[in-house]
């Protein structure tokens, strides 16, 4: 019995359809739709001030200077995103915003252009990077991971470019890594990826390494030296070896996992999460239209990637870019066949022109909705949702001039950190790895006023003088109570309590007039 003959030792469909302009333009309205969207996350304060206080002291901080609750040290694995993310809002904060949606958007083009590559097909390269980029639209916020997606797009090309030709091409992984390690801590993933390749190459050497006495060692020794050089070379950074252990450092803690919304499993009645089993079903449909096995190299990148975002929401967009390319080449099979079935009927460019047709109209109908729902903001503040933190609880607590410890809301502690430093540093913020084993669970017993004097004995121990709460907390109704406490300052957004002392005399005598 014939063995099927692998896709590996197949050549890619040669007959390209041919790439026109407006299929560019399409791409750019539709990245444009998902990625210039509202995502809500009170990290880009945070990471702001750190950018500023970066270039103000031309130094990292070790420990941290934003809290006084903080007792772990600080591994700053984002420094060179915030240092750059900071120059941008400083030139405008629309630039910052217009900054992030270009890397992220960059990153899928590249994802395209790969896809292309692979398949040879437009159409099912466009949907491919069209259901990826809606599974990744949660992660176009204005954070240093924006950063992350171009550095492993380009790592991709790389193998790529690689696996099919050889050649020295490879070693420009070396001087990406030392980059990218000062960026994210994602860096970590390109790394498994270029060990991942080294595997994959031992076992199923590309065509071009056949010819070469030693093909395995061809093919994978590369790899080895360029995963080691690049490994060795990241740990020149300011933080020598913290950005390889802080990842594991943060996620071995499941409490943290589990209120960390971007690491818990993807959520199926969001429509990010649908876009994702879109995505997967696109991939599922494409390797059963296959004409023999799929090359080893593409089943496990898919393999993986698809795990790794099934346990973990923010992993969808890395599955979206690093496999767009074998998922397009899968999909090109089934587009063939139903491309030949319309042939003989007479109805393939009737089909193409309406399949065209719907896309374009669906993306046009996303840009539009996009540019009106955005209409009257400003990028970063729409971008942002900046409207939802307690602008005027800052502005209050400004003027009134309070003095002394703060406890804070854990979801505003961000913004508090950008607007209130350093006259005032928070009680705990969504950095979580400072405070974890301390402060962190201090705020999570006291905000929700678990047990009878629990969240007193926090209060009386960290020497407390006003609290910025969340109206939805159960310590406001708490507080409300006391006469101890008196209530200044309430809006939406925030609740203000401060310690009925004589200190606090002036503050209490005008917000109770």
């Amino acid at each position: 019995m014939a063995r099927k003959k692998s896709l590996q030792d197949q050549p890619t469909v040669s007959k390209r359809s041919r790439l026109k302009a407006p299929v560019y333009l399409l791409l750019a309205a539709l990245l444009f739709g998902m990625f210039y969207g509202r995502n809500l996350s009170g990290d880009v304060w945070w990471h702001l001030k750190t950018g500023q206080w970066i270039v103000q002291n031309r130094a990292l901080p070790f420990v941290d200077p934003f809290s006084y609750t903080a007792r772990s040290p600080m591994i700053l694995h984002e420094w060179g995103a915030e240092v750059v993310e900071w120059l941008a809002y400083r030139l405008s904060p629309s630039a910052l915003a217009a900054m992030s949606v270009l890397l992220i958007s960059a990153a899928f083009v590249l994802a395209f252009r790969n896809a292309l590559s692979r398949s040879g097909r437009v159409l099912s390269s466009f949907l491919v990077v069209a259901a990826g980029a809606s599974a990744a639209a949660g992660s176009s916020e204005m954070r240093p991971q924006v950063f992350s997606f171009v550095f492993l797009a380009l790592t991709v090309l790389v193998l790529q470019q690689y696996h099919e030709r050889g050649g020295r091409i490879l070693w420009l992984l070396a001087p990406l890594m030392v980059v990218w390690v000062n960026f994210h801590s994602v860096f970590l993933v390109g790394l498994a990826l270029i060990a991942l390749e080294a595997v994959l190459a031992a076992l199923a050497p590309p065509k071009w390494a056949l010819g070469r006495p030693f093909p395995r060692f061809a093919a994978a020794g590369p790899l080895v030296a360029v995963a080691v050089v690049s490994g060795l070379l990241a740990l020149v950074n300011p933080n020598g070896a913290g950005p390889f252990v802080y990842p594991f450092h943060v996620m071995h803690d499941p409490q943290a996992t589990r209120l960390t919304n971007e690491w818990t499993s993807p959520n199926y009645h969001e429509w990010t999460g649908r876009s994702l089993l879109v995505l997967m079903g696109l991939a599922a449909i494409g390797l059963a239209s296959l004409p023999g096995r799929p090359a080893l190299r593409d089943f496990a990148y898919v393999a993986v990637f698809a795990v790794a975002s099934l346990l973990s929401r923010r992993n969808s967009t890395l599955f979206a870019i690093a496999c767009a390319g074998p998922i397009a080449l899968w999909l090109a099979s089934a587009e063939s066949a139903v491309r030949s079935w319309l042939s003989l009927r007479s109805l393939e460019r009737a089909a193409d022109r309406a399949v065209w047709g719907i896309l374009a109209a669906l993306v046009a109908l996303l840009f539009l909705w996009r540019v009106s729902d955005a209409q009257g903001r400003r990028p970063f503040d729409y971008m942002n949702m900046s409207e939802v933190f307690p602008a005027q609880a800052c502005d209050f607590i400004a003027a009134s001039h309070l003095s002394g410890p703060m406890f804070n809301e854990y979801n505003h502690g961000g913004y508090l950190i950008w607007r209130l430093y350093p006259q005032h540093r928070v009680f705990v913020d969504s950095r979580q790895e400072p405070f974890l084993g301390g402060a962190f669970e201090e705020w999570m017993y006291a905000s929700n006023s678990a047990g009878p004097g629990v969240w007193q004995e926090v209060f009386d121990r960290r020497k407390i003088n006003f609290a910025v709460l969340s109206p939805a907390s159960a310590l406001v109704s708490v507080l409300a109570e006391r006469r101890d406490w008196v209530c200044v300052y309430q809006d939406d957004k925030a609740v203000i309590f401060v310690r009925n002392i004589p200190a606090n005399a002036a503050v209490i005598r005008a917000a109770v007039r």
